[in-house]
Protein backbone atom coordinates (compact mmCIF):
# COMPACT_ATOMS: atom_id res chain seq x y z
CA UNK A 1 0.00 0.00 0.00
CA UNK A 2 0.91 3.75 0.46
CA UNK A 3 3.84 2.76 3.28
CA UNK A 4 4.32 1.38 6.39
CA UNK A 5 3.18 2.02 9.83
CA UNK A 6 3.36 4.83 11.94
CA UNK A 7 5.00 3.62 15.09
CA UNK A 8 5.44 6.78 16.49
CA UNK A 9 1.40 7.59 16.14
CA UNK A 10 0.49 4.72 18.63
CA UNK A 11 0.93 6.35 22.14
CA UNK A 12 -1.67 9.08 20.67
CA UNK A 13 -4.31 6.84 19.28
CA UNK A 14 -6.53 4.26 21.71
CA UNK A 15 -8.79 1.70 21.03
CA UNK A 16 -11.33 1.53 23.34
CA UNK A 17 -13.94 -1.47 24.02
CA UNK A 18 -17.18 0.20 25.77
CA UNK A 19 -20.27 -1.90 27.42
CA UNK A 20 -22.07 -3.09 24.75
CA UNK A 21 -24.73 -1.30 23.68
CA UNK A 22 -24.31 2.21 25.59
CA UNK A 23 -25.26 4.67 22.92
CA UNK A 24 -28.02 2.08 21.07
CA UNK A 25 -31.26 2.22 20.88
CA UNK A 26 -33.36 -0.87 19.99
CA UNK A 27 -36.24 -1.69 18.68
CA UNK A 28 -38.22 1.43 16.68
CA UNK A 29 -37.03 4.65 16.88
CA UNK A 30 -39.30 7.79 17.37
CA UNK A 31 -37.13 8.96 13.53
CA UNK A 32 -38.32 5.73 12.27
CA UNK A 33 -41.09 7.23 10.76
CA UNK A 34 -42.49 5.99 6.98
CA UNK A 35 -41.89 8.73 4.53
CA UNK A 36 -44.98 9.77 2.24
CA UNK A 37 -44.47 9.78 -1.28
CA UNK A 38 -43.81 12.77 -2.94
CA UNK A 39 -46.30 14.77 -4.84
CA UNK A 40 -44.74 13.53 -7.94
CA UNK A 41 -44.57 9.83 -8.75
CA UNK A 42 -44.31 7.54 -11.23
CA UNK A 43 -44.29 3.47 -11.46
CA UNK A 44 -43.64 3.60 -15.00
CA UNK A 45 -40.53 1.40 -16.73
CA UNK A 46 -38.55 -0.40 -14.94
CA UNK A 47 -37.78 1.67 -11.59
CA UNK A 48 -40.00 1.47 -8.48
CA UNK A 49 -39.55 2.67 -4.97
CA UNK A 50 -40.02 0.31 -2.92
CA UNK A 51 -39.56 2.03 0.83
CA UNK A 52 -38.96 5.37 1.86
CA UNK A 53 -37.54 5.83 4.99
CA UNK A 54 -37.08 9.55 6.77
CA UNK A 55 -33.30 9.70 8.48
CA UNK A 56 -34.22 12.64 10.92
CA UNK A 57 -31.33 14.81 9.45
CA UNK A 58 -29.28 15.12 6.24
CA UNK A 59 -27.98 11.91 5.29
CA UNK A 60 -24.13 11.90 5.61
CA UNK A 61 -23.12 10.42 2.44
CA UNK A 62 -24.00 7.06 0.73
CA UNK A 63 -26.28 4.19 2.44
CA UNK A 64 -23.94 1.04 2.78
CA UNK A 65 -25.53 -2.62 2.28
CA UNK A 66 -24.90 -5.88 4.05
CA UNK A 67 -24.53 -9.02 2.17
CA UNK A 68 -28.35 -10.00 3.93
CA UNK A 69 -29.65 -6.55 2.46
CA UNK A 70 -29.43 -4.88 5.85
CA UNK A 71 -29.10 -1.33 4.90
CA UNK A 72 -27.23 1.10 7.31
CA UNK A 73 -26.91 5.30 7.24
CA UNK A 74 -25.45 7.71 9.09
CA UNK A 75 -26.51 11.56 9.73
CA UNK A 76 -25.66 14.91 10.32
CA UNK A 77 -26.51 14.84 13.86
CA UNK A 78 -25.07 11.62 14.92
CA UNK A 79 -27.20 8.90 14.40
CA UNK A 80 -26.51 5.75 12.70
CA UNK A 81 -29.65 4.13 11.71
CA UNK A 82 -30.09 0.25 10.35
CA UNK A 83 -32.91 -1.19 8.40
CA UNK A 84 -34.27 -4.57 7.42
CA UNK A 85 -33.78 -5.64 3.51
CA UNK A 86 -37.63 -4.95 3.49
CA UNK A 87 -37.12 -1.08 5.42
CA UNK A 88 -38.28 -2.46 8.60
CA UNK A 89 -36.36 -0.17 11.46
CA UNK A 90 -33.99 -2.09 13.37
CA UNK A 91 -31.66 -0.15 16.03
CA UNK A 92 -30.18 3.36 16.01
CA UNK A 93 -27.00 4.12 17.90
CA UNK A 94 -26.59 7.90 18.84
CA UNK A 95 -22.83 8.69 18.62
CA UNK A 96 -20.65 11.60 20.00
CA UNK A 97 -20.77 14.34 16.62
CA UNK A 98 -22.16 13.95 13.38
CA UNK A 99 -21.43 11.22 11.02
CA UNK A 100 -19.02 13.03 8.49
CA UNK A 101 -18.55 10.39 5.78
CA UNK A 102 -20.17 7.00 4.48
CA UNK A 103 -20.76 3.89 6.54
CA UNK A 104 -18.77 0.82 5.73
CA UNK A 105 -19.56 -2.54 6.14
CA UNK A 106 -16.52 -4.71 7.35
CA UNK A 107 -15.58 -8.19 6.48
CA UNK A 108 -16.60 -9.40 9.96
CA UNK A 109 -19.73 -7.62 9.37
CA UNK A 110 -18.64 -4.70 12.08
CA UNK A 111 -20.43 -1.55 10.75
CA UNK A 112 -17.43 1.38 10.59
CA UNK A 113 -18.87 4.70 11.21
CA UNK A 114 -16.52 7.94 10.99
CA UNK A 115 -16.90 11.00 12.88
CA UNK A 116 -14.76 14.36 13.08
CA UNK A 117 -12.67 12.57 16.02
CA UNK A 118 -13.74 9.40 16.47
CA UNK A 119 -14.36 5.71 14.13
CA UNK A 120 -16.81 3.37 15.97
CA UNK A 121 -17.69 0.05 14.60
CA UNK A 122 -20.64 -1.23 15.70
CA UNK A 123 -21.83 -5.03 15.64
CA UNK A 124 -24.67 -5.66 13.12
CA UNK A 125 -27.27 -6.16 16.78
CA UNK A 126 -26.39 -2.37 17.15
CA UNK A 127 -24.00 -2.91 20.24
CA UNK A 128 -20.64 -1.13 20.31
CA UNK A 129 -17.19 -3.35 19.62
CA UNK A 130 -14.78 -0.83 19.20
CA UNK A 131 -13.99 3.12 19.00
CA UNK A 132 -10.33 4.41 17.21
CA UNK A 133 -9.81 7.93 18.83
CA UNK A 134 -8.11 10.03 16.30
CA UNK A 135 -5.54 13.10 17.39
CA UNK A 136 -6.61 14.44 14.02
CA UNK A 137 -9.65 15.06 12.51
CA UNK A 138 -11.14 12.96 9.85
CA UNK A 139 -12.00 14.28 6.55
CA UNK A 140 -13.01 11.91 4.07
CA UNK A 141 -15.27 8.27 3.87
CA UNK A 142 -14.08 5.02 4.87
CA UNK A 143 -12.59 2.89 1.68
CA UNK A 144 -12.15 -0.21 2.69
CA UNK A 145 -9.30 -2.72 -0.02
CA UNK A 146 -11.29 -5.83 0.34
CA UNK A 147 -8.48 -7.35 2.49
CA UNK A 148 -9.82 -6.10 5.76
CA UNK A 149 -8.72 -2.90 5.71
CA UNK A 150 -10.15 0.76 5.93
CA UNK A 151 -8.50 4.19 4.71
CA UNK A 152 -9.43 7.56 5.30
CA UNK A 153 -7.55 11.04 5.11
CA UNK A 154 -7.35 13.79 7.88
CA UNK A 155 -7.36 17.32 7.39
CA UNK A 156 -3.61 18.29 7.12
CA UNK A 157 -2.93 15.39 4.34
CA UNK A 158 -1.94 12.75 5.81
CA UNK A 159 -3.38 9.15 4.67
CA UNK A 160 -4.32 6.40 7.13
CA UNK A 161 -5.41 2.90 7.53
CA UNK A 162 -6.92 0.62 10.49
CA UNK A 163 -7.16 -3.22 10.56
CA UNK A 164 -10.67 -4.89 11.39
CA UNK A 165 -9.74 -4.46 14.81
CA UNK A 166 -9.06 -0.85 15.48
CA UNK A 167 -5.54 -0.59 15.42
CA UNK A 168 -3.68 1.63 13.03
CA UNK A 169 -1.75 -0.14 10.46
CA UNK A 170 -0.75 2.50 7.64
CA UNK A 171 0.36 5.73 8.13
CA UNK A 172 1.47 7.87 4.87
CA UNK A 173 3.01 11.22 5.47
CA UNK A 174 1.55 14.43 3.55
CA UNK A 175 1.99 17.66 3.78
CA UNK A 176 -0.13 18.70 0.86
CA UNK A 177 -4.09 18.87 1.66
CA UNK A 178 -6.26 16.26 -0.03
CA UNK A 179 -8.40 17.73 -2.56
CA UNK A 180 -10.55 14.29 -3.46
CA UNK A 181 -11.77 11.19 -1.07
CA UNK A 182 -9.40 7.81 -1.75
CA UNK A 183 -11.14 5.86 -4.24
CA UNK A 184 -11.20 2.09 -4.46
CA UNK A 185 -10.04 1.51 -8.42
CA UNK A 186 -11.18 -1.43 -10.17
CA UNK A 187 -7.71 -3.18 -10.26
CA UNK A 188 -7.53 -2.79 -6.35
CA UNK A 189 -5.18 0.45 -6.29
CA UNK A 190 -6.09 3.24 -3.82
CA UNK A 191 -5.92 6.42 -5.12
CA UNK A 192 -6.39 9.61 -3.82
CA UNK A 193 -6.24 13.37 -5.48
CA UNK A 194 -3.98 16.31 -3.87
CA UNK A 195 -4.56 20.37 -3.92
CA UNK A 196 -0.82 21.03 -5.76
CA UNK A 197 -2.44 19.17 -8.45
CA UNK A 198 -0.82 15.92 -7.66
CA UNK A 199 -2.70 12.38 -7.42
CA UNK A 200 -1.16 8.82 -6.02
CA UNK A 201 -2.00 5.54 -6.35
CA UNK A 202 -1.00 2.14 -4.76
CA UNK A 203 -1.11 -1.40 -5.50
CA UNK A 204 0.81 -4.58 -3.90
CA UNK A 205 3.57 -2.05 -2.22
CA UNK A 206 3.86 -0.25 -5.11
CA UNK A 207 3.29 3.79 -5.89
CA UNK A 208 2.56 5.97 -8.86
CA UNK A 209 2.46 9.50 -8.75
CA UNK A 210 1.13 11.33 -11.47
CA UNK A 211 0.58 15.31 -12.45
CA UNK A 212 -2.94 16.30 -13.38
CA UNK A 213 -1.96 20.73 -13.43
CA UNK A 214 -5.41 21.14 -11.35
CA UNK A 215 -6.15 19.84 -7.82
CA UNK A 216 -9.11 16.72 -8.58
CA UNK A 217 -12.65 16.68 -6.54
CA UNK A 218 -12.75 12.93 -6.94
CA UNK A 219 -10.78 10.02 -8.98
CA UNK A 220 -12.62 7.30 -10.57
CA UNK A 221 -11.92 4.00 -12.56
CA UNK A 222 -12.27 4.32 -16.46
CA UNK A 223 -11.59 2.29 -19.20
CA UNK A 224 -8.47 2.93 -21.56
CA UNK A 225 -7.06 4.77 -18.50
CA UNK A 226 -5.11 4.17 -14.92
CA UNK A 227 -7.77 6.15 -13.64
CA UNK A 228 -10.33 9.36 -14.29
CA UNK A 229 -10.08 12.45 -12.49
CA UNK A 230 -12.62 15.27 -12.25
CA UNK A 231 -10.52 18.42 -12.45
CA UNK A 232 -13.00 21.46 -13.13
CA UNK A 233 -15.28 20.87 -15.89
CA UNK A 234 -13.42 18.25 -17.43
CA UNK A 235 -12.87 14.68 -16.92
CA UNK A 236 -9.24 13.55 -17.37
CA UNK A 237 -7.92 10.62 -18.43
CA UNK A 238 -4.88 9.27 -16.60
CA UNK A 239 -2.11 7.04 -17.54
CA UNK A 240 2.01 6.45 -16.76
CA UNK A 241 2.79 9.23 -19.50
CA UNK A 242 0.44 12.25 -18.23
CA UNK A 243 -2.76 12.84 -19.52
CA UNK A 244 -4.53 10.31 -22.15
CA UNK A 245 -7.98 12.38 -23.00
CA UNK A 246 -10.33 14.98 -21.89
CA UNK A 247 -13.86 14.94 -21.92
CA UNK A 248 -16.55 17.79 -20.82
CA UNK A 249 -18.16 16.39 -17.99
CA UNK A 250 -19.46 17.51 -13.84
CA UNK A 251 -19.70 14.01 -13.15
CA UNK A 252 -18.42 10.07 -14.06
CA UNK A 253 -19.04 6.77 -13.33
CA UNK A 254 -17.47 3.43 -15.29
CA UNK A 255 -17.61 -0.20 -15.46
CA UNK A 256 -15.24 -2.42 -17.15
CA UNK A 257 -16.05 -1.37 -20.95
CA UNK A 258 -17.81 2.03 -20.62
CA UNK A 259 -17.46 5.40 -19.83
CA UNK A 260 -20.65 7.55 -18.46
CA UNK A 261 -20.42 11.03 -18.05
CA UNK A 262 -23.20 13.73 -17.77
CA UNK A 263 -22.57 17.56 -18.11
CA UNK A 264 -25.85 19.35 -16.17
CA UNK A 265 -28.45 17.85 -17.87
CA UNK A 266 -27.05 15.56 -20.43
CA UNK A 267 -25.89 12.45 -20.73
CA UNK A 268 -23.25 10.39 -22.42
CA UNK A 269 -21.33 7.66 -22.79
CA UNK A 270 -17.87 6.76 -24.28
CA UNK A 271 -16.33 3.27 -25.54
CA UNK A 272 -13.67 1.87 -27.31
CA UNK A 273 -10.00 2.08 -27.69
CA UNK A 274 -9.51 5.59 -28.21
CA UNK A 275 -12.86 6.48 -25.94
CA UNK A 276 -15.58 7.38 -28.35
CA UNK A 277 -19.12 8.61 -27.77
CA UNK A 278 -21.17 6.23 -28.42
CA UNK A 279 -24.69 7.32 -26.95
CA UNK A 280 -26.35 10.46 -25.67
CA UNK A 281 -29.64 11.05 -23.56
CA UNK A 282 -31.18 14.45 -22.84
CA UNK A 283 -32.24 14.33 -19.21
CA UNK A 284 -35.25 16.24 -17.33
CA UNK A 285 -33.03 17.77 -15.12
CA UNK A 286 -29.49 19.25 -14.04
CA UNK A 287 -27.69 15.81 -12.39
CA UNK A 288 -27.35 15.99 -8.54
CA UNK A 289 -24.63 13.25 -8.17
CA UNK A 290 -22.17 10.92 -10.26
CA UNK A 291 -24.10 8.28 -12.06
CA UNK A 292 -23.81 4.36 -11.33
CA UNK A 293 -24.06 1.48 -13.78
CA UNK A 294 -25.98 -1.61 -12.45
CA UNK A 295 -25.43 -5.38 -13.53
CA UNK A 296 -27.28 -5.20 -16.91
CA UNK A 297 -25.30 -1.83 -18.38
CA UNK A 298 -27.99 0.28 -17.40
CA UNK A 299 -27.02 3.55 -15.67
CA UNK A 300 -28.97 5.45 -12.99
CA UNK A 301 -29.06 8.61 -12.77
CA UNK A 302 -29.64 10.79 -9.61
CA UNK A 303 -31.26 14.00 -10.43
CA UNK A 304 -31.47 17.84 -8.73
CA UNK A 305 -35.61 17.69 -8.94
CA UNK A 306 -35.56 14.02 -7.30
CA UNK A 307 -35.80 12.16 -9.51
CA UNK A 308 -34.03 8.73 -10.15
CA UNK A 309 -33.56 8.08 -14.06
CA UNK A 310 -32.57 4.52 -15.86
CA UNK A 311 -31.00 5.02 -19.45
CA UNK A 312 -32.93 2.10 -20.88
CA UNK A 313 -32.36 2.02 -24.85
CA UNK A 314 -30.80 4.92 -27.05
CA UNK A 315 -33.50 7.33 -27.50
CA UNK A 316 -35.51 6.73 -23.90
CA UNK A 317 -34.99 7.69 -20.14
CA UNK A 318 -37.84 6.33 -17.76
CA UNK A 319 -37.78 8.01 -14.07
CA UNK A 320 -39.26 8.09 -11.01
CA UNK A 321 -40.13 10.20 -8.44
CA UNK A 322 -37.87 9.62 -5.05
CA UNK A 323 -38.24 12.66 -3.13
CA UNK A 324 -39.05 16.25 -2.87
CA UNK A 325 -35.21 17.57 -3.28
CA UNK A 326 -31.67 16.59 -4.42
CA UNK A 327 -30.44 12.86 -4.66
CA UNK A 328 -27.18 11.23 -3.53
CA UNK A 329 -25.26 8.82 -5.99
CA UNK A 330 -27.48 5.34 -5.91
CA UNK A 331 -25.46 2.09 -4.07
CA UNK A 332 -26.57 -0.83 -5.86
CA UNK A 333 -27.52 -4.12 -3.99
CA UNK A 334 -27.59 -6.43 -6.88
CA UNK A 335 -28.99 -9.35 -5.29
CA UNK A 336 -32.17 -7.80 -4.94
CA UNK A 337 -32.40 -6.22 -7.54
CA UNK A 338 -32.30 -2.48 -5.97
CA UNK A 339 -30.38 0.58 -5.33
CA UNK A 340 -30.52 2.70 -2.53
CA UNK A 341 -30.29 6.42 -2.56
CA UNK A 342 -30.50 9.43 -0.27
CA UNK A 343 -31.73 12.96 -0.83
CA UNK A 344 -30.79 15.70 1.23
CA UNK A 345 -33.91 16.26 2.70
CA UNK A 346 -33.30 13.81 4.92
CA UNK A 347 -34.76 10.35 3.30
CA UNK A 348 -32.99 7.22 2.37
CA UNK A 349 -34.74 4.99 0.09
CA UNK A 350 -35.20 1.75 -1.84
CA UNK A 351 -35.75 1.55 -5.49
CA UNK A 352 -36.38 -1.63 -7.66
CA UNK A 353 -34.84 -1.91 -10.66
CA UNK A 354 -36.81 -4.22 -13.04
Amino acid sequence: MFGTAWPCLRPLVSVVALAAGAGSILGRSPLAVAAPAPEESSSAGPLHVGFRFRTGARPAGRAAVAPDGTTYIGTSEGYVHALSAEGGYLWGYTLRGPVTGRVAIGVTSAVLVPTARRIYALRPDGTLLWVFESPIVVQSDLIADGLGRYFFESEDGRLFGLSGRGALVLHVPGQVAFSSAPSLLANGAIAAARADGSAVSSLAGKTNRFVLGSPARELVSCPSAEFCALVGDEVLGVGASGVLFRIPALRASSDSQSLAVVTDAQLEVYRGTPLRRELSWELPAAVSAAPVFDSDGRILVPLKNGLLCAAVERNRVSCVKVAASALGTPVLDTPRHRVLVTAIEGLLASVEVD
